[in-house]
């Protein structure tokens, strides 16, 4: 760039490259030692900068790094404090868990097991069979002896139902190792893997699980679960009252007379008690009434306001063993959100079904009482109960109006 020259105020010359002031000379020509002033600040900066400690240029770089650490510390902070909140959570749930559902006997079935299930059969994902097994032990904490209450608890999630198949205890089929007994010895001779056993080759059907339930406590059940509703006769309240009174000394549990031939609801002293007549009609009568029992308890279930299912399952699961565990169980109990959920009931022997092998559905044999009846027809009908939806009305009545055989739920 070309050099400028301009005259000072006082006659000297000032030489200019640019915007720096290069040199100045005096009015009688000698050269000044003069430099920019930006130039002497620059280099100002530069020489101090050169002189300054080491140890203070170092202490610069440690206030970032502490910087820096603290906004490292501040992060783990929050990530501590997040695992403990979910720490935290995960203990709670799971001593709710254990308080609603630790008493609940789980023993699985070993993968081993035989359980007589014919692998030709119809088989879908979206239905789960389960045996139900009423043992009326005098143990609180045990759940073996005869199941008096023998059903077959579908979960069906193809049509949004819960169904139940009941079968007589008496049933006289072949157990296997045993001959031929009644099907309620299955569970006493080799416990719930017999009793499923047994039951799927009789019926045809492809059950994997168990529950068994304790009728000891059946009164603690039922009151949890707010009552049922039964029909009883004036010979049934009177043995009724009889029982509550020597059971729980209670006169307020005594029903009416006059409510003889009409739905009673019932708290859970008075439905065993109910269960439990055995001087009124035959042995199968008490065994029907167990039955109706545990029918009616689980249509006051499905029909269950959902909030008050923990307190019932804590009460009824102590009751309870079974071979599923909470994985299982908590997947299958998806079901009782179903917006309309219906509940389902079947039972043998019933005026479908064919007795032509011995003329009524009861014989006597060596002075012990049987219930017979068509086996294979029975297994027929309960496969199109459960896997074609078809009520055992509808299968061999199908004007018939069925509603009164299904409860819907909220």
């Amino acid at each position: 760039m070309q050099d400028k020259r301009r005259s000072s105020g006082s006659g000297g010359k000032r030489v200019v490259r640019g915007s720096s002031v290069v040199a100045e000379y005096d009015k009688n020509g000698r050269r000044s030692s003069s430099v920019s002033r930006s130039r002497r600040s620059a280099a100002s900066s530069r020489s101090s900068a050169a002189r300054r400690p080491s140890s203070a240029r170092g202490s610069a770089a440690t206030r970032n790094g502490r910087r820096g650490k603290k906004r490292m510390s501040r992060g783990k902070k929050v990530l501590i404090a997040l695992g403990t909140v979910i720490v935290a959570l995960a203990l709670i749930i799971f001593f709710l868990f254990q308080y609603y559902f630790g008493g609940l006997k789980i023993k699985p079935i070993g993968e081993d097991a035989d359980l007589g299930i014919d692998s030709s059969i119809e088989r879908d994902d979206s239905i789960t069979n389960i045996l139900l097994c009423g043992v009326d032990t005098r143990s609180k904490t045990k759940v073996k002896g005869r199941s008096d209450a023998l059903m077959m608890l579908t979960l069906d999630n193809k049509h949004d139902k819960i169904k139940i198949v009941s079968i007589p205890r008496d049933t006289l089929v072949n157990i296997d190792g045993y001959g031929q007994t009644k099907i309620n010895h299955a569970y006493m001779y080799g416990g719930p893997e017999l009793a499923i056993k047994t039951f799927n080759q009789t019926f045809h059907t492809d059950i994997k699980d168990y529950v068994s339930v304790n009728f000891y406590q059946l009164a603690e059940i039922i009151d949890a679960a707010g009552g049922v509703d039964i029909e009883v006769s004036a010979g049934e309240i009177k043995h009724i009252n009889k029982l509550v009174m020597e059971t729980t000394g209670d006169e307020s549990n005594m029903i009416d007379t006059s409510l003889a031939d009409t739905t009673v609801h019932m708290n859970g002293a008075q439905a065993v008690s109910f269960s439990r007549i055995r001087y009124l009609g035959t042995d199968d009568a008490r065994t029907e009434r167990q039955r109706e029992v545990l029918t009616e308890l689980f249509k006051t279930a499905v029909e269950m306001d959902f909030s008050k299912y923990p307190g019932f399952a804590k009460e009824l699961l102590p009751m309870c063993e079974t071979s599923l565990d909470y994985a299982k169980i908590l997947k299958l109990s998806t079901i009782m959100l179903a917006d309309d959920l219906q509940l389902e009931l079947a039972a043998f022997p019933n005026e479908y079904i064919d007795i032509s092998q011995s003329g009524q559905n009861t014989v006597k044999q060596d002075g012990v009482w049987y219930y017979v009846y068509d086996l294979e027809q029975a297994a027929e009908m309960i496969h199109k109960f459960v896997y074609d939806d078809l009520t055992f009305e509808q299968q061999y009545a199908p004007d018939t109006d069925v509603s009164s055989s299904s409860a819907a739920a909220a």
